[in-house]
């Protein structure tokens, strides 16, 4: 029993695991909320579903997709390893019919591009996409096939392809007015595509207008938010601009570290004290102080060197 009565007709229409299903997923994509305390939630769930008892229930795939997703926000590249094992495992579990099967496929793309694996990523996710019927904005595979795109976009950025990075921005473009305003998340990580190609042409209005685009209406917390922080902050280090780069990456730590987003919060950080360094100006200690902190939660180590070169004092992993 339960005195929340909406979380009491979710279970009646759904059942627990699908109301605990809808419960993370709005504080996965709409709360401000740190993602630990969503992560111990997402475990315990996980647990539950687990159970017998919940064998074939239709939403226990969806709360492993949650948990997944709280993994990604917090530390992609620490934990990209086990998010492609599980959601590889129920992509390969889950028949293409299903909307599920589309979920976790995306993961296990975010899991390679997680491990800079980008060869295997754009194979997969073009894979992924060939399955999919063809793209109809009234039908639900309308979503899950941008999704897809989005990462095809992501991989081509990482990889400096930017021949096929400007054709499926092209291909975002042209879907764009076919996403509900409301899907904030998503038209978000369609523009984001836009950024990244600005930033590889080196255009520098373009990159600014496209930074706006992907910020505007949205939460600041959100991980495609403070991603496009990272990503533009870096551009405007690396044009020399850094005194507008600290103006993007400063406000952005506090962010960060309230959302419990520690890989974004480490980078901010870093573009922080790399800004003081490039001005001539001293590096708050306080500043250092954080990066050592939020450094030594990451499960990777990818961004040790980095953050000595900084000042701040790394154990050995």
């Amino acid at each position: 029993m339960t005195d929340d009565p909406k979380r009491a007709v979710r279970v009646l229409l759904f059942g627990e695991l699908g109301a605990s299903k809808f419960e993370l997923q709005d504080a996965i994509w709409h709360g401000d909320d740190g993602l630990e305390p969503i992560l111990d939630r997402a475990v315990k769930v996980v647990v539950e579903a687990g159970k017998p008892a919940h064998a074939d229930d239709q939403f226990r795939p969806c709360v492993h997709e949650d948990l997944l997703l709280v993994y990604q926000m917090v530390d992609l590249p620490g934990y990209a390893r086990q998010i492609e094992e599980v959601a590889s495992r129920f992509a390969d579990e889950i028949a293409t019919s299903s909307q599920c099967h589309f979920c976790m496929a995306t993961l296990h793309v975010q899991a390679l591009l997680g491990q800079r694996r980008y060869a295997d990523a754009d194979r997969l996710a073009i894979g992924y996409i060939a399955t999919l019927p063809s793209p109809d904005p009234k039908q639900w595979w309308y979503s899950r096939w941008l999704d897809l795109v989005c990462l095809r976009a992501d991989i081509a950025a990482a990889r400096g392809a930017h021949d096929t990075l400007r054709e499926v921005v092209a291909v975002l473009r042209g879907a764009l007015p076919d996403v509900p305003s409301d899907n904030t998340v998503l038209r978000a990580t369609m523009r984001r595509g836009e950024l990244q190609l600005a930033i590889a042409e080196g255009d520098a209005a373009s990159a600014a207008a496209s930074y706006a685009a992907v910020t505007e209406g949205i939460q600041a917390s959100a991980d495609v938010v403070l991603g496009a922080r990272v990503m533009y902050a870096t551009y405007l280090g690396a044009a020399g601009r850094w005194r507008e780069s600290r103006e993007i990456s400063e406000p952005g730590i506090a962010i960060a570290r309230a959302r419990n987003a520690y890989r974004w919060e480490a980078e901010l950080c870093m573009l922080a004290l790399q800004g003081c360094k490039a001005l001539g100006v001293a590096a708050p200690a306080e500043r250092v102080r954080e990066l050592e902190v939020v450094i030594g939660k990451l499960h990777s180590g990818d961004l040790d060197d980095v953050a000595r070169s900084l000042g701040a004092r790394i154990s050995p992993r």
